[in-house]
């Protein structure tokens, strides 16, 4: 508060009373001044805090329990009550430590006149930590015996030898507590916790005595929707009746059923007030999506020109969850048509029956191909992968080099595919691998026989304050003729994804005129280093290096450098990377690359 405020306040406030009092005007004008300039003696104090010696959690820690940090910015705040404050801080200094195990702590404190003002610093060794010399957990209750509840109950990060720190022994209640609630002992608590400290020994000790309670099932599960068979959407929940309780499986069912695409909004509700017998009923509350979806879409992509997109999703055809998809795309390389359908057998993403039928026409400086293909396919989860099996029948027609011709090809096809990540559109630890099998035998519907394997990984992992981003790709073809081999079965790479600093799938062997003509085999390695700039920006550089090629004896790699900058947008990573070819290096750079979407 400012002085003239105060003053006026002050003002405003005695001139009454004075004036009621029948005193001359000189007498009232003295009162008040008497009262401005008492008033004038609680004007704020500048002063500045300084804690040296700490980490910076333990300062923090420190500064948010000092009186004087509290109080210095109070508007009556004096030069004689920040002094008295000042004589608390060791105490509270002390205190401030404990919780990270320092009990001893070394404080040199002082009070100066300073340029601005004030100056109170506090110098300190927070002395040797004080260690926990042994830890009790004492597990008792109806869980006692439950071998699955002891093996899940971790490493609670307290052992002997270890520094005391409060935080980690809150953070270990919590965790047994939610462990047994995991596991189904929803009325688990901590019957006994304490920490006992011998400031003599200089050591302390930990005892926990848990009460698991008894354990909860899963009783009924009541889904409310009118869109689908009861048997069907009953699929989606992987525990049944009976099943010892498990937040997971409730996380699990909610995510599967949000994933299935059918429902807009979706709330599983535990009925834990209506429980009998230990077992806990479930209420999952469904909003369908509309029925059928429009979408059109506008994009640009260094490796496709300008592209859009139509698409048409029937997302329920009948009450078995049968779909429906159909989408057209153009773009100044190559333009498409599909139609899917598909037919769930239990969870929509990981297990499903596909049909599709496609036709895709791309047109490049050194070739041009049609690719027809009708597509029958089973997708399936293996544990933490997934596998798609199908059969692909497929008719292509192309120029490429100075070869013309059409080829029938009948193909066994298997992927697997496994991501994990902490965050799909944006991850700092993720991971993702993926394995291609194809092939075709020439007495069965096909012109030739090959056989072909593809292996990509990616790799994302926090690094400083950035990320690290590492890519690489192996393919290879076994094949008699493999100039009968269509494009579309052949290796190329180079562009947005691969090699940057090339233009798209422009790197290959040619033939005897020197056009690009793909290749037997394929590798492929790049490593990147994002650093954030400023809010959702950050710079990256980066190098690539790959080629496709007809012998492993033969490999000429081309490589690449360069840097771009990203912009973290709600459907991922908006990239615009300049690149520089190995064998163009100068002040221009080869190529510029645009991409938008996740990194896994």
């Amino acid at each position: 508060m400012c002085v003239a405020t105060m003053f006026l306040s002050a003002l405003s406030r005695l001139a009454p009373i004075v004036g009621s009092l029948g005193l001359s005007t000189f007498v009232r004008a003295g009162v008040i001044a008497i009262f401005f300039i008492n008033t004038q003696a609680y004007a704020s104090v500048d002063i500045e805090i300084d804690v040296v010696g700490l980490t910076s959690a333990m300062r923090d820690n420190v500064i948010a329990n000092l009186s004087i940090a509290q109080q210095k910015d109070h508007p009556l705040a004096t030069e004689r009550l920040m002094r008295k404050v000042h004589e608390q801080a060791p105490e509270e200094i002390k205190l401030a430590l404990q919780p990270f195990g320092y009990y001893r702590p070394t404080i040199e404190s002082s009070f100066e006149k300073a340029e601005f003002g004030w100056a109170a610093r506090y110098t300190i060794d927070p002395g040797p930590a004080l260690r926990i010399s042994s830890v009790t957990l004492a597990l008792i209750g109806p869980g006692t015996g439950d071998e699955k509840l002891r093996k899940k109950i971790p490493d609670l990060g307290l052992k002997r030898g270890d520094v005391l720190d409060h935080a980690r022994y809150e953070k270990a209640k919590e965790t047994l507590v939610q462990t047994a609630n995991e596991s189904g002992y929803l009325d688990a608590k901590l019957d006994h916790h304490a920490i006992k400290v011998d400031l003599n020994a200089y050591e302390a000790t930990i005892e926990l005595s848990f009460d698991t309670g008894p354990q909860y099932f899963f009783g009924d599960v009541f889904f409310n929707q009118s869109i689908l068979d009861a048997s069907f959407i009953k699929g989606y929940a992987n525990f049944k009746p009976g099943d010892p309780y498990s937040i997971t499986s409730l996380l699990n069912l909610q995510k599967s059923l949000a994933d299935s695409g059918y429902f807009a909004r979706i709330e599983v509700k535990p009925l834990k007030d209506q429980t009998v017998d230990l077992a806990v009923p479930v209420d999952v509350e469904l909003v369908p999506r509309k029925q059928r979806r429009y979408a059109v879409g506008i994009g640009y992509g260094t490796d496709t020109g300008v592209r859009g997109t139509v698409n048409w999703e029937h997302r329920y055809i009948n009450r078995s969850g049968h779909r429906l998809d159909m989408e057209l795309t153009a773009a100044e390389i190559r333009d498409g048509q599909s139609i899917r359908y598909i037919i769930p057998i239990s969870h929509y993403q990981s297990h499903q029956i596909g049909f599709t039928a496609s036709r895709e026409h791309e047109k490049l400086p050194d070739r041009e191909n049609y690719v027809h293909k009708l597509s029958a396919s089973r997708t399936h989860s293996r544990g933490e992968w997934i596998e798609t099996l199908a059969i692909n029948y497929l008719y292509e027609t192309f120029v490429i080099g100075d070869e013309s011709g059409d080829s029938t090809l009948l193909m066994p096809t298997g992927n697997w595919s496994w991501t994990q990540a902490d965050n799909r559109v944006y991850p700092l630890d993720g991971t993702h691998i993926g394995v291609d099998l194809r092939g075709s035998v020439s007495r069965i519907v096909a012109d030739t026989d090959f056989a072909q394997f593809l292996l990509s990984i990616k790799r994302i992992k926090a690094f400083g304050y950035g990320r690290v981003i590492g890519r690489a790709q192996l393919g290879m073809s076994a094949a008699s003729k493999f100039r009968e081999l269509p494009p579309s079965v052949r290796f190329f790479t180079g562009g947005d994804k691969t090699v940057r600093g090339y233009r798209y799938n422009n790197l290959a062997p040619t033939d005897t005129l020197g056009k690009i003509v793909g290749g037997r085999h394929l590798t492929l390695a790049s490593i990147e280093y994002e650093q954030p700039i400023s809010g959702k920006w950050s710079g990256a550089v980066f190098t690539d290096s790959g080629n496709a090629f007809d012998s492993p004896f033969q490999i000429k790699l081309n490589n690449s450098v360069g840097f771009g900058v990203r912009y973290r947008s709600r459907i991922g990573l908006i990239r615009l990377d300049l690149a520089w070819a190995s064998e163009k290096l100068g002040w221009a750079p080869s190529r510029i690359h645009a991409v938008v979407g996740p990194d896994l």
